[in-house]
């Protein structure tokens, strides 16, 4: 009757795709869902899902709708960010191809083709180490561990230096987990006790690394100078 009276599915896709998501993960959480509480509520949701997105009848009135699943459509980063959460509570630490395998298995094999072809787990999780060449990760930790920042692909250490009356902030190589980072942390404390000149030395030598003028502080300590020289 919906279709004869001319109404779209897509009027209300983001709806179906948001309650088929749910149910999905309903599903995994009890396990059979004709025994949970509220069991005919949620039966008769995924009925009514499957039935407006059911492919056309080859024998009735021709359907416009593009014939694809639910989970070939465009996914959005909190469903994105969801799943892998989903995924992570049960795998703990797992590698990419894991987590994919979990996805394709619980939510769908175009759900898990689509967090592949987008890459980049390492903005919803944290690289704890590798397994056979293969970075292992897990979910992403309370806050930074001391003397780190999050850059762009992973974390990096982080130290400030005054070495000849000027600041310097000095950042360690991009590495993809915080234990990593907290290595490289450590070996600038041990630089630092051999004096700052010599801690920017070695910085300045580490590939990957960074040294950089600690900009407005800089310029408020050179001014502070030339007032003092021109005092005296």
């Amino acid at each position: 009757a919906w279709r004869s009276s001319g109404f779209s599915w897509k009027c209300i896709e983001p709806v179906l795709n948001y309650l088929q998501l749910k149910v999905d993960t309903f599903r995994r959480e009890v396990g059979d869902v004709a025994l949970a509480a509220a069991s005919a509520s949620w039966l008769a949701i995924e009925r009514l899902v499957c039935q407006l997105l059911e492919p056309p009848n080859p024998n009735g009135a021709p359907d416009r709708r593009p014939t694809r699943s639910i989970q070939a459509r465009s996914i959005s980063t909190e469903e994105k960010k969801e799943a892998l959460s989903n995924a992570m509570q049960e795998l703990e630490e797992a590698t990419s191809e894991e987590i994919l395998q979990w996805l394709a298995r619980n939510v769908g094999p175009a759900f898990a083709d689509q967090v592949k072809r987008g890459g980049r787990l390492i903005n919803h999780l944290e690289v704890v180490g590798k397994r056979g060449g293969r970075k292992v990760y897990k979910l992403p930790s309370q806050g930074l561990m001391p003397g780190l920042r999050r850059v762009s692909g992973g974390f990096a250490a982080k130290r400030d230096a005054l070495c000849d009356g000027q600041w310097h902030v000095l950042t360690g190589p991009t590495q993809s987990s915080q234990q990593e980072a907290s290595g490289d942390y450590a070996k600038m404390l041990q630089w630092a006790q051999l004096g700052n000149a010599e801690l920017l030395a070695q910085v300045r030598a580490w590939p990957g690394a960074r040294v950089a003028p600690r900009g407005p502080k800089n310029s408020r300590k050179r001014k502070a100078a030339e007032q003092d020289r021109h005092a005296t």
